[in-house]
């Protein structure tokens, strides 16, 4: 059996200082949360009891849209740029956005998106955009090529407000 997890849900807290008490059996850590503008920071003394992935989370950005395409014929990738091309010209742009982990991907160093290590595709094209078009015309081109394409290439969009959009929930005959 491995160690015990947990995820706390902070709900939406303004910037500032928190203070956090973490109890387990025969142990407590006192530390603080510290929300900026750009990220979340936890300073706390970390005992063995408490172990924590990250230390640092940056803020998903407002508009910013993430996923991938995953496929497994080389062949497919006709497919996958066209998605890409479509979703650029409904105003997915690139962003600029912060070196480091957000929980839901990673921006390395050379503000690229780092690729899923297991993802279950031979091929995969993660993506991270600015995105100021609306989401249902965002859904809709994912439901075309769930629809149309599926056989061909599995798409995954997340949205910075929480949606999820993904085109193996879509089939032929679907509204």
């Amino acid at each position: 059996m491995g160690p015990a997890t947990a995820d706390i849900d902070l709900g939406s807290l303004a910037e500032g200082s928190y203070n956090l008490l973490l109890f387990a059996p025969g142990s407590i850590n006192a530390g603080k949360l510290i929300v900026s503008p750009d990220h979340y920071r936890l300073d706390f003394n970390v005992t063995g009891r408490f172990v924590f992935p990250y230390v640092q989370l940056n803020r998903v950005p407002d508009n910013a849209i993430w996923g991938h395409v995953g496929y497994h014929r080389e062949s497919s990738w006709h497919f996958v740029q066209s998605f890409l091309d479509e979703l650029s010209s409904m105003g997915a742009q690139p962003g600029e956005f912060l070196p480091g982990e957000y929980t839901y991907f990673k921006i390395l160093e050379s503000g690229e998106r780092e690729t899923p290590k297991l993802h279950g595709y031979y091929f995969i094209e993660p993506f991270i955009f600015d995105y100021r078009g609306d989401l249902p015309d965002l859904e809709d081109l994912v439901r075309y090529y769930g629809i149309n394409h599926g056989d061909s290439l599995s798409i995954s969009v997340f949205t910075w407000s929480g949606e999820r959009y993904r085109s193996w929930t879509y089939s032929a005959g679907d509204d």
